[in-house]
């Protein structure tokens, strides 16, 4: 039985080495993904889940980098700099992509009201001007 396990893997080697090297391959970068989502997670402070609008902020941790942009727990994403949020993975990578000290306008669905928050952004005359929020109506 061995003998004959051998003979099959010696026949077939270029078909199964490939796939052992590919299901490594994915299994590391899945792996590494999932531990960079986590650490993205941690530094922005804010968890997010998927909605047909944006990506919706379940909580969002004061000392977090979002709250430094004023969003909110319940807020709606839907775009980042003019970027449209499709969910929490393109929350969290356009929020990675932020550099230090850069202007950033956040557009959110707030109680059902779009709103800008952000850093270093003009918001107008027009609206309802509070803490730099900006509110649409």
């Amino acid at each position: 039985m061995v003998k004959d396990l051998n003979k099959m893997i010696s026949k077939n080697i270029f078909i199964i080495l490939p796939i052992i090297i590919v299901l490594a391959l994915v299994h590391g970068f899945t792996t590494r993904k999932a531990a960079n989502n986590q650490a993205n997670i941690a530094f922005i402070g804010a968890k997010s889940v998927d909605d047909p609008a944006g990506a919706r902020l379940e909580s969002v941790d004061v000392m977090g980098f979002a709250s430094n942009f004023g969003l909110q727990q319940g807020d709606i994403v839907r775009k980042i700099n003019g970027q449209t949020v499709k969910g929490a993975h393109s929350f969290l990578d356009l929020m990675g992509e932020i550099a230090e000290d850069s202007v950033v306008k956040i557009e959110v669905l707030r109680d059902g009201i779009e709103t800008t928050v952000g850093r270093g952004v003009d918001t107008g005359s027009s609206g309802n001007r509070m803490n730099g929020l900006q509110r649409h109506t």
